[in-house]
């Protein structure tokens, strides 16, 4: 098991809904200085929370459940943090690497896993094109009719 570390979420974001969908509702945030847009997503499924977490859990995997991951690949775990390599591919544009660290809180009804952009990138293989900004986090609650989604990314 994995704690949290200190992590800042994006609260000063003021959001503007996109557009609702499939039980889910999309946001985004204005775009900031550096050209990022932040997004969130928040969706309420009559799915199993847990199952859902055991998703987000194993970082090896992502590549198999997210299409717009070509690679995902632990790297290390050291204490809470693990150290995770992906490769972002959407069509038309050159692969995005990253290493990214992993962290797990646990929550009363649930779970949360957040990322960020490591530090330290050296490991980088040189076809790609370093990833500039990311951070984000899913978070996967319990309720009385399945569970609540909440994704955000920057």
């Amino acid at each position: 098991m994995w704690i949290s570390i200190s992590w800042l979420p994006l609260v000063a974001v003021q959001w503007t809904v996109t557009f609702e969908d499939d039980a889910c509702t999309y946001y985004r945030g204005a775009v900031e200085s550096d050209g990022v847009m932040p997004v969130r997503v928040d969706c309420d499924w009559a799915v199993d929370s847990g199952k859902a977490a055991q998703l987000l859990e194993d970082q090896n995997a992502h590549d198999e459940i997210f299409d717009a991951l070509a690679e995902s690949t632990i790297l290390s775990e050291e204490g809470p943090i693990r150290r995770v390599y992906q490769v972002q591919r959407a069509a038309g544009v050159t692969d995005r690497h990253v290493i990214l660290e992993y962290t797990e809180e646990m929550l009363s009804n649930g779970r949360r896993f957040r990322w960020t952009k490591s530090t330290d990138q050296s490991a980088l293989r040189p076809e790609g094109v370093e990833v500039e900004v990311t951070e984000g986090q899913w978070e996967v609650t319990k309720t009385e009719t399945g569970m609540h989604l909440h994704y955000e990314l920057r």
